[in-house]
């Protein structure tokens, strides 16, 4: 009586399809590729200032470019808060004589000028919150300090700085039921 040997339903089904779960292992990470560069090259700076590029702003002596991080609407970041990213680089002589850049909804006070902007004076980022009730047709100022104590500021609308969270802040107002706070 000779003894027959069966094999397990898994080593066989495990046999037959080996190579092509191998395949798949690498076709999924090269399907996921040009994402990853993509982001590499935006965090990195290759690609530029950020995704939209705002342009430059004149605040008192100094110039600056400004630049969306990224063409998405706020969102959480970190925290609960709804926040947008936002990326700021100086030019020419604001590279030595500006100490601090800031960015704010709303003209802020001069004790509180906003959200710092950190990184090197080349590429510098700020997680800007938008607060609840945030009008559509709100105005981001840019607030710079010198080394020397000198504080200027410039403005701009919200639609040209970030037409996507605009257009979110449209979009939330409009959801918003009539009397909510």
């Amino acid at each position: 009586m000779s003894a027959t040997t069966r094999r397990a339903p898994v080593s066989h089904w495990w046999l037959k399809w080996r190579f092509h779960l191998g395949a798949l292992m690498v076709v999924v990470p090269l399907a996921c590729l040009p994402n990853y560069l993509a982001s590499v090259a935006l965090h990195s700076g290759e690609s530029g200032l950020g995704s939209r590029e705002i342009g430059e702003r004149t605040a008192g002596p100094w110039t600056v470019r400004l630049a969306e991080h990224e063409l998405t609407p706020p969102g959480p970041h970190e925290t609960p808060q709804t926040v947008k990213t936002f990326e700021l680089a100086l030019t020419g002589p604001a590279v030595t004589e500006v100490r601090a850049a800031y960015i704010a909804i709303g003209r802020p006070p001069e004790s509180a000028p906003g959200v710092i902007f950190t990184g090197s004076p080349y590429r510098m980022a700020a997680d800007l919150p938008v607060p609840d009730g945030t009008a559509p047709d709100a105005e981001l100022w840019l607030t710079l300090e010198g080394w020397n104590g000198s504080v200027h500021q410039t403005s701009l609308p919200l639609s040209e700085a970030s037409p996507v969270s605009a257009e979110w802040l449209k979009a939330r107002a409009a959801a918003k039921p009539a009397g909510a706070p």
